[in-house]
């Protein structure tokens, strides 16, 4: 809608964008949604948009309203002078706040359930942390307790302080600050670090990254770790029940077997997906494999393939495509990147005759955010005969 790139939007460009998008509203139906999502003000902005649609915002929520706006929730502190290793004060907070369409009285009280000491100040690593959910406040207490003691002891006088205390996260971070990571989110889910490594080989792919993230943890779980040196034969050529291999460390050969020699055919360096395809057809594999380093491998069978997966990797694969179909269709989801449309597919679930979404609308929306719930009836596709009636309803938060 910000066509012009200046932080808010007119109401004509917001009845525009609502006429692109296939609704066929009425123009004071299209004010009365333009006064809703502005108010208090006159003009509509992201800001607004977001306290309007979403309401009071926890620590969690605006962490994912500032990743949303500047694409890394640090953005708007780095803007205030503040640096990674430094200290955000309590100011610096409400204004971040009020970018992301806060009320200054969900500021202070968002303020007052982390400045646990008072001291009108925290450590810049901390906040990102809260933001992130990945910290105690026990644990950003004792920090603030620790710096407020070392620049009140006898050593300060003199220049002299040893190293800032950091936060101990819950989990292992990648990076000092900036968004969540996918990391964080799988460990949420169950999976530890390695297991998080494996899946994004897996989720890579687009014959496995249809199934849901728990699926696929239950198949790295039955997975065989084995490690190999460098000239062994990992596995042979024309073999039946060659299982699906992931290569996370080291370097490997693919042969190609001949009448009386075999041939190289390709070199592959981890991380590595072999033989998916084949192991989806049910075919031998058509290359034997050698390690050329210490290479770590792991091994997913053909037989718990069959048993635990192969019905839902089926099942995932046609509902995908169906999702993808019915998102091609839908005017305002039509502006997704096929990239975006896809992550969209996997993760919603979408019933003949009757569609509901709730997502998330990216930056190729021209940063439209907000939470839009909208039904769709006797859609024309491959799975309806009816022609397309489309109904939008937008989704407000109670004003009781």
């Amino acid at each position: 809608m910000d066509t012009r790139r200046v932080g808010s939007v007119t109401l004509h460009q917001f009845a525009d964008f609502v006429d692109e998008s296939g609704l066929d509203y009425p123009f004071s139906t299209v004010h009365s949604l333009y006064c809703q999502l502005s108010q208090p003000a006159d003009t509509l902005t992201e800001g607004l948009m977001y306290r309007n649609m979403d309401g009071d915002a926890t620590l969690v929520q605006l962490g994912r309203r500032l990743e949303d706006i500047y694409g890394n929730m640090g953005v708007p502190f780095e803007a205030e002078g503040i640096g990674p290793t430094g200290r955000v004060t309590r100011e610096a907070f409400y204004r971040v706040c009020t970018k992301a369409g806060l009320t200054a009285e969900n500021s202070h009280a968002l303020w007052n359930s982390i400045d646990l000491l008072g001291g009108g100040h925290l450590q810049m690593e901390s906040l990102l942390l809260l933001l992130e959910d990945n910290v105690e406040l026990e644990e950003v207490k004792r920090v603030e307790e620790e710096i407020a003691n070392m620049e009140g002891g006898f050593m300060s006088f003199f220049g002299q302080t040893g190293p800032v205390p950091s936060p101990q996260p819950k989990h292992k971070r990648h990076e000092s600050c900036g968004r969540p990571l996918a990391l964080t989110r799988k460990l949420s889910l169950g999976f530890t670090e390695a297991e998080a490594a494996i899946d994004n080989v897996l989720e890579a792919d687009s014959h496995w990254d249809v199934l849901f993230p728990l699926t696929r943890l239950a198949m790295i779980k039955q997975m065989q770790k084995t490690v190999y040196q460098p000239g062994e034969r990992i596995q042979e050529a024309q073999d039946n029940a060659c299982p699906l291999y992931i290569v996370m460390t080291g370097s490997i050969q693919l042969l190609s077997p001949g009448l009386l020699m075999e041939t190289v055919a390709e070199e592959k360096s981890a991380p590595q997906l072999l033989f998916s395809e084949e192991m989806l057809e049910d075919k031998p594999n058509p290359f034997a494999v050698k390690a050329l380093t210490a290479t770590k491998v792991f091994a997913y069978s053909r037989e718990d393939f069959v048993r635990s997966v192969k019905h839902e990797q089926i099942k995932r694969t046609r509902d995908v495509a169906t999702n993808m179909a019915l998102i091609k269709i839908v005017p305002v989801l039509s502006k997704l990147t096929e990239v975006q449309a896809r992550r969209l597919a996997r993760v919603r679930f979408y019933q003949v005759g009757f569609l509901s979404i709730c997502y998330r609308v990216d930056a190729c929306l021209d940063r439209l955010s907000g939470l839009i719930k909208r039904r769709i009836y006797g859609v024309k596709t491959p799975s309806f005969r009816k022609q397309e009636e489309v109904f939008f309803q937008w989704k407000f938060p109670s004003r009781d």
